[in-house]
């Protein structure tokens, strides 16, 4: 805090003045004070400092106000001038915090969510949590009303280029689509309508990231070795040869617009009210061929919600402070423990054997698990893929500790109730 006593008057400053502007000021009454560089020059980008130095601006130009007051009018008018010019300044100084509140500061985060379904949902929570502002689309009317219901900005996706929703898509700094390739082209929905928007949105000079949820399936079968994101995919079905043409897609987008784009490879999902546990109760009935086949594998890669949450957060924050930070990258985003289907159905059934729930049921799953499980392979006449997918990307570069490193903690936590990133 710096203060200038002069005249019977004392200017307060919530920030140290220059030593040369305040000896000059002192000593003479004929000084003109310089005001500091124009707010472009303090707040380069928009930076969390902006508010903060305007209001620097305001001040030293009230110090001049007030003594050029003083020399035109004498002390008391000087002195009636420099309340005034404080008080105002201190009103706008509100004013500018009511904008911060209401949504219109230029620093503010947004992420815009094409297909807010279960893992979008969970990171918007989180977001949310971190003062982002979240918006996306959704398919349904009850689904856009359970959004706004929680505090998030929802919109129907379709082709018709909503207005409303073009007006989030421009003013978010990051965008997120989990929208997987659909229909009979085999191509990435968002990218065929939004793709435009998307390069003016960049172009405007708001949108800082981008990122894409795609699958570990690209990598197709390793017979079970390990692989990272190095390793040339090399998919055999469809959806995954169409997933890998969607990451190429988006990837291409970052040479266009010189955004950052990063692709995240995400292995099972699970979490709270979808995992093993909800699958061994829902058993009751003959699971379908691909439940099957998945049950022939011996690795599956799998990784919580919470999990996926901490690598995007991570991610948008890695990038928005490392400028060095690459502009194209991929991560895998797996747990530790890539093991088969049957063991950790296994264990949640081990778990909920703690429960009132009847032992024939449990039983009856199990047996279904274990003998279908094992023929599935033969008896459908297809491969099954197998890898073992690493993670040591997210570890190294995006400074993850995972939550859940193994199937083992997240369903535990799950069955005690831990119902993170949901809460």
């Amino acid at each position: 805090m710096a203060s200038f006593a002069t005249l019977g008057f004392e200017f307060r400053l919530p920030f140290s003045a220059p030593p040369k502007e305040a000896s000059s000021f002192l000593s003479s009454s004929s000084t003109t004070i310089a005001p500091p560089p124009p707010r472009q020059q303090w707040c380069p980008g928009g930076g969390g400092g902006g508010r903060r130095r305007r209001s620097e601006c305001r001040l030293w130009h009230c110090l001049e106000t007030s003594l050029q007051s003083y020399k035109k009018v004498g002390y008391q008018e000087g002195l009636r001038a420099a309340q005034a010019k404080n008080s105002n300044a201190g009103a706008r100084e509100e004013e500018e915090a009511g904008e911060e509140e209401s949504g219109e500061n230029e620093c503010e985060k947004r992420v815009f969510m094409f297909g807010m379904g279960y893992t979008c949902i969970a990171l918007a929570n989180t977001l949310q949590k971190q003062n982002w502002i979240v918006s996306g689309t959704c398919r349904s009317d009850e689904k856009v009303a359970g959004l706004q219901s929680r505090g998030f900005q929802a919109f129907h996706f379709n082709p018709d280029n909503d207005g409303e929703n073009l007006k989030s898509l421009y003013a978010a700094t990051h965008v997120l689509s989990s929208i997987p390739p659909v229909g009979d082209f085999n191509k990435d929905p968002v990218l065929q309508i939004h793709k435009q928007e998307l390069v003016q949105a960049a172009a405007q000079g708001k949108l800082r990231w981008i990122g894409y949820l795609s699958s570990t399936g690209v990598y197709g079968d390793w017979s079970g070795n390990w692989v990272d994101e190095d390793s040339v995919p090399q998919p055999t079905e469809n959806r995954a040869i169409a997933r890998l043409k969607a990451e190429n897609a988006w990837l291409q987008l970052a040479h266009l617009t010189g955004v950052a784009v990063h692709i995240f490879r995400l292995g099972g999902i699970y979490g709270p009210g979808r995992s093993a546990l909800d699958t061994v109760l829902r058993q009751q009935h003959p699971r379908s061929g691909q439940q099957k086949l998945r049950d022939a594998r011996r690795f599956t890669s799998r990784v919580h919600v919470a999990d996926i949450c901490q690598v995007l957060t991570n991610a948008m924050e890695v990038h928005h402070f490392k400028q060095d930070f690459e502009q194209r990258r991929i991560f895998n985003v797996v747990d530790d423990d890539p093991m088969p289907r049957t063991t950790v159905m296994a264990f949640a059934r081990t778990l909920l054997h703690k429960t009132g729930i009847k032992e024939a049921s449990l039983e009856s799953s199990a047996e279904v698990g274990a003998s279908d499980g094992l023929k599935s392979k033969e008896d459908s006449g297809r491969e099954v893929p197998e890898k073992r997918v690493s993670n040591k990307r997210i570890k190294e570069e995006l400074q993850v500790e995972l939550l859940y490193p193994s199937f083992t903690s997240g369903l535990q936590a799950i069955f005690e109730g831990v119902h993170n990133p949901f809460d």
